[in-house]
């Protein structure tokens, strides 16, 4: 099942010359590593340089001894970034040309084709002078080194890298790009949203942006969609708090069902009634019986979730799990007692052998079976550390409308075709309160 797009996250990186800025794009990239690599190869990293205008051949050679400006705006094709932003924005594939800097061509016939992507990272020291392309991004990042040490670092990468003169080094520094700087790039500085100092060493600033990129990856990986209810699919969740107190077993303290996209909202109340509200008003009001519930998450990250495909009048089940324990041991230890625990749940939900066989497979492919621990253990852990433990059910359905909200809850949240794992954990809360 594949989720409607999601709108890209561009980020664009501007600084001065030898700033630090393809360093710190470099970085943020290699920091993403530890995502999966289906989430790793969602990002793509754009030059500047790419966009230069063609150059005669006079142009050249005048650039070789440093008598061409090359840092002034009218030097970059705005238009054409304008434009590959845009396609790249709406989930289309761009083609850009190769930009060779010791020519200071671009190589005929070479390409770089560029996939839809989650995230963008467009870095160059004007990419926030263009008002048309500024507006484009959601986050603009300026990497601020002092002077001296972007001259020092452009005469070593010069010298070494591209065989330049180093008079001529110095006569294109003097006459272009320092001015060139102080006129274009440093005043854009004041539109960037964070200012990275000394670039890539500033490894605090680098962390919080990676992290929240991860976060933005994350979000678009866990939410199937962030999208009005005229697409195609919705992600409904189903969750319960239960408070872990003295006195009794537990306190519901928490249900409702959410829209990813927050355009729905379905509350649970203790009475078993459903209200459907959209904009706090109450479109449906429906009595039920306590639903499905089938993961634990608390002090330790663990997820365990019963996925719903629905497709027509097809319904798919799936099971998703992940539980860690900062004990190594107990995780191993409880390993079996997990699997036979799924494989339990499979055969009360009226999973075919396929699907059970599917259950265990994901299980093998992406979880360590030294990080395991059963449900029933987490919860009795939880509810000894008096924790508060959320129990949630995650729900693909196909668009709500007013006219068919009744048919559908009835038919896929409300019917049930899962065995009520809540009257599980009051019992476990029950016997613990007799214990006390």
């Amino acid at each position: 099942m594949s989720s409607p797009p999601v709108k890209p996250f561009l980020i664009g990186v501007a600084g001065g010359p030898c700033s630090g800025k393809s360093t710190v794009c470099e970085k943020i990239v290699k920091d993403l590593e530890c995502l999966t690599d289906n989430q790793a190869n969602r990002v793509a990293v754009i030059a500047l340089e790419h966009f230069y205008r063609p150059k005669s051949a006079e142009q050249r050679v005048l650039a070789t001894r440093g008598d061409w400006n090359l840092d002034h705006p009218v030097a970059f094709d705005d238009e054409l970034l304008f434009t590959t932003l845009q396609d790249l924005l709406n989930g289309k594939t761009v083609r850009i040309n190769r930009y060779d800097v010791r020519t200071f061509s671009h190589i005929d016939g070479e390409y770089e084709n560029i996939e839809p992507v989650d995230v963008i990272i467009m870095e160059g020291i004007l990419v926030f002078y263009f008002p048309q392309i500024r507006d484009l991004f959601n986050m603009k990042l300026f990497v601020d080194t002092d002077a001296d040490t972007r001259l020092a670092r452009r005469v070593l990468r010069d010298m070494k890298l591209h065989g330049r003169n180093l008079e001529h080094i110095l006569n294109s520094y003097t006459n272009y790009v320092k001015p060139a700087f102080e006129d274009f790039c440093l005043p854009t500085k004041k539109y960037a949203d964070v200012i990275i100092p000394r670039g890539a060493d500033n490894s605090v600033a680098v962390d919080l942006i990676v992290q929240h990129i991860k976060d933005f990856l994350k979000q678009n990986t866990d939410m199937a969609v962030q999208s009005p209810l005229t697409q195609h699919w919705s992600l409904i969740r189903y969750s319960v708090d239960i408070h872990n107190s003295a006195n009794s077993g537990g306190t519901i303290l928490q249900r409702q069902f959410d829209r990813s996209d927050g355009q729905l909202r379905l509350s649970l109340t203790s009475t078993q009634q459903l209200f459907v509200t959209r904009d706090n008003d109450i479109e449906e009001c429906i009595d039920l019986w306590p639903t499905v519930i089938s993961s634990v998450t608390g002090t330790y990250v663990g997820d365990a979730l019963l996925l719903y495909y629905i497709t027509g009048n097809r319904c798919r089940r799936e099971f998703r799990v992940q539980f860690a324990s900062s004990d190594t041991q107990k995780g191993s230890d409880h390993c079996e007692n997990c699997v036979k625990y799924l494989k339990k749940l499979c055969k009360l939900t009226n999973m075919n052998d396929n699907e059970t066989s599917g259950v265990e497979q994901t299980m093998s492919t992406t979880i360590d079976a030294n990080s395991i621990v059963s449900t029933p253990d987490m919860i009795k852990l939880l509810l000894s550390q008096q924790q508060t433990i959320k129990l949630s059910s995650y729900y693909y359905s196909e668009p709500i409308h007013n006219e068919n909200m009744t048919e559908f809850l009835e038919k896929y949240l409300i019917e049930p075709t899962f065995p009520d794992f809540v009257s599980t954990v009051y019992a476990m809360l029950e016997s613990m309160a007799k214990k006390k």
